[in-house]
């Protein structure tokens, strides 16, 4: 009995020992471990801090970018998406385009400002010739005569006119001719004019008018200057007026923006 149990501990000694030593030799033979996560985590900071004093400091150098004799556009373009939500959020009475004129350049109006603010609305063409079709139907229901875009647009404006007396504006899209000069007056709200060619079913050029500024389009034709004017008030984050009930409806049903996060987008109502 002594015998098998000193057998036995020799054999377990044995084992051990070959365990010990085919380890040793796997750890010098073998390269070291490397842990997955080679990068620091950073550090977390609470309040923001960091982050806010970071994007005051983009502001900053867009403000300056602007100053330039030739600015970067591409950099300009590259802070004003960075920017987007701290310029939304402060609170001025000044309209954006007068904190920032480079929102008074159509580049910088659609193709950035618009498009960081673009509600879903699906295909917006497609929505306006719908749009179209049924103002189409309802002014031959009225017999009231149509041939063209802006005959459209006049038709819905007159269904839509604010039945309570309100101070009278002038009409925020407006036909002129093309020896039209733009002049806009002090604190005038957004609106657009159209020039009228011989061919009424190719309106293209235009204005937009805003507070003694105006900007000088070439679009496709009426759609498309209308629809800049939309763009115009969500990039300098303005309220319609409520004698301007049209671009509070073409927004709704051509963009499909139904509610805004930024306040002053909203349609104004009849009522209010």
């Amino acid at each position: 009995m002594v015998e098998e149990s000193t057998f036995f501990v020799k054999r377990l000694s044995q084992k051990v020992r070959n365990i010990r030593w085919s380890r040793k030799r796997k750890t010098e033979t073998s390269p070291p471990v490397v842990p997955k996560r080679t990068v620091p985590v950073a550090s977390v900071t609470f309040g923001g801090g960091h982050e806010d004093a970071e994007l005051d400091g983009m502001k900053e150098a867009l403000l300056a970018e602007m100053e330039k004799d030739n600015p970067d556009k591409a950099r300009m373009a590259f802070l004003q998406r960075k920017t987007f939500t701290l310029r939304r959020e402060e609170n001025s009475d000044q309209a954006a385009c007068v904190l920032f004129p480079f929102l008074l350049d159509e580049y910088f109006i659609y193709t950035k400002e618009f498009n960081l603010h673009r509600p879903g609305s699906g295909p917006f063409h497609k929505n306006c010739d719908s749009l179209k079709d049924v103002l189409a139907k309802c002014a031959a229901v009225d017999e009231h005569p149509v041939s063209s875009d802006m005959d459209l647009l006049n038709y819905l404006d007159i269904k839509l006119a604010v039945g309570k007396r309100t101070k009278k504006l002038c009409p925020a899209i407006s036909m002129v001719d093309n020896t039209f000069t733009p002049n806009s007056p002090a604190k005038e709200a957004p609106r657009s004019f159209v020039v009228n060619h011989e061919n009424q079913q190719n309106l293209g050029n235009g204005f937009i008018l805003f507070d003694g500024r105006w900007i000088v389009l070439h679009k496709e034709g009426v759609v498309d200057l209308i629809s800049f004017l939309l763009q115009c008030y969500y990039a300098w984050d303005l309220a319609y007026h409520i004698q301007y009930q049209v671009l509070g409806f073409l927004q709704v049903h051509l963009l499909g923006d139904t509610w805004s996060p930024f306040k002053k987008n909203q349609p104004v109502s009849p009522g209010s």
